[in-house]
């Protein structure tokens, strides 16, 4: 049981890093189409 929690909660970090780098992947498109 313990491990199931741990690995749901890796996932559930895994996830919110992966938005945070989609996030930060479009900003820098967004400054990449402003700057020209």
């Amino acid at each position: 049981m313990q491990r199931h929690v741990n690995s749901s909660k890796q996932g559930l970090t895994y996830i919110k890093c992966y938005f945070e780098q989609q996030k930060n992947y479009i900003k820098r498109l967004n400054c990449r189409a402003s700057s020209h």
